[in-house]
């Protein structure tokens, strides 16, 4: 065998040995795109953005103080759903039941735990933050109210 046709072999056996351990690898990854599938980061962050089903529990609370308006009582009136301003929605609970419900827009002030999927399917429709509230103050003023002068006569 001479020394053109041994770098020829050579070269072959490189090439067909990088095509086996290198082909599978880009085999997977263009298999996501040809179906037009996100791989890799592009799928995680897709998911983030279509608000896919993910509950999160953050390892340090995070203090929030946001003004919303309350969507409905969950629980016997012990947590709500609410809606700030911008149209983004939270869980958020207390610790014990309050002792009136809750209506109208407050001023919410609390512990930001995570992300909750637990009304996913029917009052949010995608998982929302989860807060723990610490403290509400009325936002709303008050209208005046109209008097009836007929009953003064």
């Amino acid at each position: 065998m001479t020394r053109k046709s041994a770098l020829l072999t050579a070269f072959i056996l490189a090439t067909v040995v990088t095509a086996v351990l290198i082909l599978p690898y880009l085999g997977t990854a263009m298999y996501g795109r040809i179906l037009g599938r996100p791989t890799g980061r592009a799928a995680l962050v897709g998911k983030a953005v279509r608000s896919e089903p993910t509950e999160e529990v953050f390892s340090v609370p995070l203090s929030v103080s946001w003004e919303a308006t309350v969507m409905g009582a969950l629980e016997g009136g012990q947590a709500y759903a609410m809606m700030r301003e911008d149209g983004s929605m939270f869980y958020a609970f207390f610790d014990d039941a309050p002792e009136a419900f809750l209506s109208g827009t407050y001023r919410i002030q609390g512990a930001w735990l995570g992300t909750t999927c637990a009304y996913l399917r029917s009052v949010f429709g995608r998982c929302v933050p989860e807060v723990r509230i610490g403290s509400v103050e009325s936002a709303t003023v008050p209208q005046p109210q109209e008097v009836d002068t007929y009953l003064d006569n």
